[in-house]
């Protein structure tokens, strides 16, 4: 085991890595308490936060817009995301979809489309997501 206080330096002009962790979280969805959360994990590596979850969602009619609402940190800036794989069979899904994250949500949007995505969307669907951005925390 190599312990050190302080972080790594690379070269005399770089700027120390002095944070990594490695974890779990909790993701929630707007209006939504009970949705499935198969996993949720991160990996931070400085001011980078990487992250993945799989999210069972119930059957729902809801027309609240899709987003879930946590982040393992807050997002600095924009940053991104895909969706990997959904069961959804919404005709909404035969385009693209952006999932844009800001602040400490990811939101799903028809990507050149007519607005975003709703909860009824994904009624019953499994959804995978994998992203990253960039945090002060």
């Amino acid at each position: 085991d190599l312990y050190l206080s302080g972080g790594v330096k690379f070269d005399t002009n770089g700027e120390f890595l002095d944070s990594y962790e490695e974890g779990t979280w909790s993701p929630t969805l707007v209006g939504l308490s009970f949705a499935t959360i198969n996993s949720a994990t991160f990996t931070k590596i400085g001011n980078r936060v990487l992250f993945n979850c799989q999210v069972v969602m119930p059957s729902t009619s809801a027309t609240q817009v899709m987003q879930i609402l946590t982040l393992p940190f807050n997002a600095n800036a924009d940053g991104g995301a895909t969706l990997g794989y959904t069961t959804s069979s919404s005709s909404k899904l035969e385009g693209a979809i952006g999932l844009l994250l800001q602040g400490g949500s990811v939101s799903f949007y028809v990507d050149g489309g007519p607005g975003a995505f709703t909860q009824a969307d994904f009624s019953g669907a499994q959804i995978r997501i994998s992203g990253q951005y960039m945090t002060n925390s």
